[in-house]
This record gives structure tokens, sequence and C-alpha cells, in this order.
């Protein structure tokens, strides 16, 4: 193995345990790989006291039933962790926040794009950045209108901060999704937001979206069932940094192999394969030094919506 990719998959683990063992991950185990990678990206090594003090900030300013308080809460506390002064981040974002509650509906993910607000750009475009931000959102609701739901108003903030069109966005993001529907017709819902995610690559729209499909595929041949949900989003990304196809998946091989090899994984450990996968692409993220905006987002969503989808099974059994 690399001796660099060594290094960022042994900074992984050992982020991923030291942050489960912090007090402030008691939650869902999902979000302690994710918010090792924010670490990681941030050049912050995970801190009790930090993140106990971030925890409190997000408590002072938010009562129990606000989003920031919900699922994504932990996320939250970690981003606000790697940043100069929590406290102004945490004020802006709030600020943010109340903006776009006057658009949009609560959700677990309005407050991601609160932060990516509060951290973009000054106060005073928060308004109409909320506006126009909900004017693309109802171009693709009336495009899909059962697909297009609270989980792709981050990707659709993220869209409208590129200045592009609002037309030419919605148009290209729908070449795309048709381009690969009938290999994802099972999972429709998540292709929208590998849609959206491709949209916001370099790069011409078909070639972008075979970029995807065939590193999806080459995983697949050498052995890795990697699934077609939202794990696909950053994958998409993934896929459209620049990188040799073949250095992505053999990286991922010895990435995969090491996060295997170091515990934490099977059918008692709490993760399964999947997730290992997914944690692979953490890892290879890192080390590619590729965390942008909106690969965060991907990986956020991604980790959001198995938590969702994990909530929703249990109410479903205990009906």
């Amino acid at each position: 193995m690399n001796s660099e990719l060594e290094k960022v998959c042994a900074r992984f683990v050992e982020y991923r345990y030291q942050l489960r063992e912090m007090n402030v991950f008691s939650s869902y185990h999902q979000l302690y790989p994710l918010c090792a990678y924010i670490c990681m990206i941030r050049g912050q090594e995970p801190n009790q006291e930090i993140m106990d003090l971030c925890q409190e900030l997000l408590r002072e300013r938010f009562g129990a039933f606000n989003m920031f308080r919900g699922n994504g809460e932990k996320v939250i506390t970690a981003l606000l962790a790697c940043e100069s002064d929590p406290g102004a981040a945490a004020d802006l974002s709030e600020e943010a926040y109340a903006v776009l509650r006057d658009e949009f509906s609560a959700s677990h993910y309005l407050p991601m794009l609160a932060y990516y607000m509060a951290t973009t750009m000054p106060p005073a475009e928060f308004a109409h950045f909320t506006y126009e931000t909900r004017m693309l959102y109802n171009m693709f609701n009336d495009m899909h209108p059962i697909l297009t739901s609270e989980e792709d108003v981050l990707f659709i903030g993220l869209l409208n901060a590129t200045r592009r069109n609002h037309s030419s966005l919605v148009n290209e993001a729908e070449d795309i999704w048709h381009a690969l529907r009938d290999d994802f017709r099972w999972n429709k819902d998540a292709l929208q937001t590998c849609a959206h995610a491709l949209v916001l690559c370099e790069g011409e729209p078909m070639v972008k979206a075979a970029r995807f499909y065939n590193l999806f595929r080459r995983l697949r041949d050498e052995g890795y069932r990697y699934g077609k949900g939202y794990e696909g989003v950053p994958l998409a990304i993934l896929a459209n940094l620049g990188i040799d196809q073949e250095q992505i998946v053999n990286d991922f091989v010895e990435a995969e192999q090491y996060l295997e090899q170091s515990g934490g994984y099977g059918f008692w450990a709490g993760f399964s394969s999947k997730a290992r996968y997914m944690h692979a692409i953490l890892v290879l993220s890192a080390y590619y030094g590729s965390g942008t905006s909106e690969l965060n987002a991907a990986f956020i969503v991604s980790v959001l919506r198995e938590i969702a989808e994990q909530q929703a099974a249990a109410a479903a059994a205990a009906a």
C-alpha cells in the first residue's frame, strides 16, 4: 500500500475511534465516521473539550425540537469544532436558518445549508440566496414532484450558489438523470441527487454520467457490491475529480482491505460491508484532498438518509 494512503487510513480509524469514545456521540453510529472525515479534511484532530463546547453552543441557541438538534446535530457539532470561531459560525448559522425557514419546511438537511451559507457568504446575501434557492427548488419540483423532497434542498442550494442560469441547471440534471435512469430504475430518488451532484462537477453532462457509471461497474467487477442508493452520490463526484479510474479502483481496494483488517466491521461490530465501502470512499476523498462543499454534502445526505431509513424501519416494526 502507498505509504501516504496508509497514513490516511490509519488516521481515519484513529479519529473514528476517538469520536466514538466521546460523550457527544451517544446517538447514531453512522455519524462518527462521517465526523472523522470532517476532522481529517479540515486538519483538526478530534478534541473532547472543543466538541463539548460546540455541542453546548448548539444547545444554547436551539431548542430540543429544532432541527439543529436533530439527526445531524453531531455533524454540525464537528463542523463548528473545525471553525476558528465556533460561536460566530453558530450565530451566523442561526441567522441563515431563520431566513431559510421563511421559504422551506424544517428538515434535518436545512441546518446543513444554513451552515454553508454562514461560512461562504455575508448575511446581507442570505435573503436573496434563499429566495433564489426556493425558485430553483420549485423548478426541480415541477419536473419531478414525487422525487423532489427535503433531502434535495442542500444540493439545490449548492447549485444555486454556482450562479448559473436556473434553466441550464435543471436541464443538465434532467439529461443526466435520463442517461442513468435505466441502470438505477429502483433508486430514482437517489439518482436525482446523483444528477444534482454531477451538475456541480466539471465537464460535459454525458461524460460525467459515464464516468460515474463506469467506476460503479468497475467496483462491481472487482467483487464489491457497491450500492445504488444515496451512497452513490459521493462515488459520482469521486469519479469526476480528474483522477484516473484505475487508480481510484486500486486505491479503493487497498483502503477497503485496510479498513476490514482494522476491525469494527461485520454483523456484530456495527458496520456492514456496505458501510465499509462508503468509509473507503471517505478515506479516498481525504487522501485525494478533495473535501469540496459538494462532496461534503454528498456524504452528509447519504448518512442522514441512511439514518432516516433506519428510523422508518424501526417505526414500522413497532407499529
